[in-house]
């Protein structure tokens, strides 16, 4: 009913919805005790900030509901930090699974919800140089240029 009216207002095809969408927003709606209508509309917003097809919503959505659930927020705590910082994070090249970490980090720490998305902005933000110059000391001090796949990895693992 509401939830697949929010995928649509969202902009989601009604085949998208029927073929997959629906059924993960119920997932992560379940999974975290969220409200179905809300994990719909936080859910879309997510697919929006990185660009994401319809059909990566069950990836979403999982990735979501890990970071719910392991970071001890709500739902409605994601979608304020994603709403507060999820655009930054995605304009110096993260994507939804850097936010889920950050933001499962965030709250493990005790900083949830907008704060959460704020502090996850501005780390983000400080890691894209101002000048030319910023950009050549950084690139320099191997900023930027770091392999961190392994770092990711291990932070993933101990989170997820």
């Amino acid at each position: 009913g509401k939830a697949m009216e929010m995928l649509a207002q969202k902009g989601i095809k009604a085949e998208d919805i029927l073929n997959g969408g629906a059924e993960a927003v119920v997932k992560l709606a379940s999974a975290t005790g969220g409200d179905l209508v809300t994990s719909a509309g936080i859910a879309a917003v997510a697919l929006d900030t990185f660009n994401l097809n319809a059909s990566d919503m069950g990836r979403v959505t999982d990735v979501m509901t890990a970071a719910v659930l392991r970071g001890g927020m709500s739902v409605e705590d994601f979608g304020h930090a994603l709403q507060s910082g999820g655009a930054a994070v995605r304009l110096a090249g993260g994507s939804i699974e850097d936010v889920s970490l950050g933001l499962a980090a965030l709250a493990k720490a005790g900083i949830e919800g907008s704060d959460a998305g704020t502090s996850l902005k501005t780390m983000y933000m400080n890691l894209i140089p101002k000048s030319k110059e910023a950009a050549a000391m950084m690139q320099t001090l191997g900023i930027g240029t770091m392999d961190t796949s392994a770092a990711q990895k291990d932070l993933t693992n101990a989170l997820f």
